[in-house]
């Protein structure tokens, strides 16, 4: 009864060792799990805060170039107004100048007697007012093609401001995107890895509780039959020494009566 006793302590407290080993290792994949998710988040979060930080370093970036993009063509717009005022300005005096040559010959020719305005004195103030005109036309054309260059300044230099602005959002997007992507793969990564961690775990666990509990089981029954055995054992051999006793008792029991009778 006390060995059958302590077998059966015995089995449950191999039952109770495979079973907590069992809450041990579940409890540590559980505890793995939950650090790699965390691990996830943070790589997924850090990402983001890269991603972000590209795509406001873009933004700024582009602003600044849209900024000097538009004080360079501030300033080119500036000098085509001063070289417009230098040009009204060298018109004026080329008017000036011409009225005062005008006055001039009209004095010379009222002092030399003749007509004024009639022949070649007309001829000569025609000739002079239209040198006046022609160099004017110069002026003008000239004033035109800078003008015109300027223009073409201006819309190029807004043009290259346009697509740096375009260059580097894309530039920042495009690695926003990158790092987003490489981030959220790696998370992936890391909970693909923990979760097939975590199912052989669990199944490696499972299997070792069962081998546990057989093994409990059978060990059990091995020193219950091994009790049994000893058991009856000492059964036969109690019965074997009963035997003989009662046999060498009889024997010597016979023997006190036959020499009871001889005396009688």
């Amino acid at each position: 009864m006390s060995s059958n006793s302590q077998n059966s302590d015995r089995r449950g407290a191999n039952m109770f060792n495979a079973q907590n080993r069992y809450d041990t290792e579940i409890g540590n994949i559980a505890a793995q799990t939950a650090l790699a998710s965390v691990n996830a988040q943070m790589v997924t979060q850090a990402g983001k805060i890269k991603a972000k930080s590209l795509r406001d370093a873009s933004v700024y970036n582009a602003g600044v170039i849209q900024a000097t993009t538009m004080y360079n063509d501030a300033l080119m717009e500036n000098e085509l107004s001063l070289m417009w005022e230098s040009v009204d300005l060298d018109l004026l005096q080329l008017t000036n100048q011409r009225a005062r040559e005008r006055g001039t010959m009209i004095s010379a020719q009222s002092a030399s007697g003749t007509v004024i305005g009639v022949g070649s004195n007309e001829d000569t103030l025609v000739d002079q007012k239209t040198q006046e005109m022609m160099d004017a036309l110069i002026i003008k054309h000239g004033a035109d093609i800078q003008a015109s260059k300027i223009a073409n300044a201006r819309a190029q230099g807004i043009w290259k401001g346009a697509m740096e602005t375009q260059k580097v959002m894309w530039e920042g997007e495009v690695g926003a995107v990158v790092a987003e992507t490489n981030s959220f793969l790696q998370a992936q990564g890391a909970m693909m890895s923990a979760e097939i961690a975590a199912t052989a775990g669990k199944k490696s666990a499972s299997n070792q509780l069962i081998s546990g509990m057989m093994g409990a089981d059978m060990d059990y029954s091995q020193n219950s039959q091994l009790i049994s055995n000893n058991l009856m054992s000492g059964m036969f051999g109690a019965a074997s020494a009963a035997v003989s006793a009662y046999g060498r008792n009889k024997e010597a029991t016979s023997q006190y009566g036959s020499l009871l009778a001889d005396n009688s």
